[in-house]
């Protein structure tokens, strides 16, 4: 079982910075679908970039941080390395920027699959034919030939997904997918991470409650670097305890 276990995790950037996250206490089982959310600078996308081992090199991690067997406090660059495409697919939030500009759709999936020691073309290709077709994709061929400008920002972002999910790793985090999408094209996005497999865990970013509670069986509640409040999506949309989420609910309701 590939668990998520945050045991008071803290992350600075930097020796002597002030801590961006402090305390955070989480435990995910495998196929659990949680909503980070709260407003800029809460700490939200840290947490995520944290459990998908990108925190980048300046970053102090303190406390636990393990995921199915490894330990990201102590994982070796090598470690992390394969950790980074054999056990999470992380969609980032700026599709525009996510890609290689200079390079073909095709190009981003062979990156990924070397990651992953997948060395057969064709294999390759095939895999990346049937993921983007499950994105919502019906002439895959011209999507795998067009660099990123060709395509229009929902375009993008259903690659990123489909790129995420190459390899099938049990852990999909996603940093605002939605956002800056027009509404249809939101709703596309949504009900495709909606039928994810139920075996793979969902960790997404957002600071809609709304998709939040359309994706997430559970929602994490965040504000200023701290979980404030973490439970079941419909008892934190229901039944608000913090002051803070009752605000985001309200809010939302508007």
């Amino acid at each position: 079982m590939v668990n998520i276990v945050l045991d008071e995790m803290s992350v600075s950037y930097g020796a002597t910075a002030k801590a961006s996250v402090a305390g955070v206490s989480l435990t995910l089982a495998q196929g659990s679908r949680i909503g980070l959310v709260g407003e800029t600078g809460s700490g939200k996308s840290t947490t995520a970039l944290a459990i998908a081992g990108l925190l980048p090199e300046y970053a102090v991690l303190r406390g636990g941080v393990t995921v199915g067997d490894c330990d990201l406090t102590t994982a070796s660059p090598e470690e992390l390395r394969k950790y980074r495409v054999s056990t999470v697919g992380y969609v980032p939030q700026n599709a525009q920027s996510a890609l290689n500009p200079v390079r073909r759709v095709s190009f981003s999936f062979r990156e990924r699959a070397r990651g992953l020691d997948e060395r057969n073309k064709s294999e390759v290709l095939t895999q990346a034919r049937s993921l983007l077709q499950s994105v919502g994709f019906a002439d895959t061929e011209r999507i795998l030939r067009a660099y990123p400008h060709q395509l229009s920002g929902g375009m993008r972002q259903r690659v990123l997904i489909a790129i995420a999910l190459f390899g099938t790793p049990p852990i999909l985090v996603a940093d605002e997918p939605t956002s800056g999408l027009d509404v249809s094209i939101q709703a596309g996005i949504i009900k495709l991470i909606s039928e994810l497999d139920r075996s793979q865990s969902l960790v997404i970013i957002t600071h809609d409650l709304g998709v939040a509670g359309l994706l997430c069986d559970e929602i994490c509640v965040m504000y200023r670097g701290k979980v404030v409040e973490v439970g079941p999506t419909e008892q934190i949309l229901s039944s608000p305890g913090h002051e803070y989420t009752r605000q985001l609910v309200t809010a939302a309701a508007m």
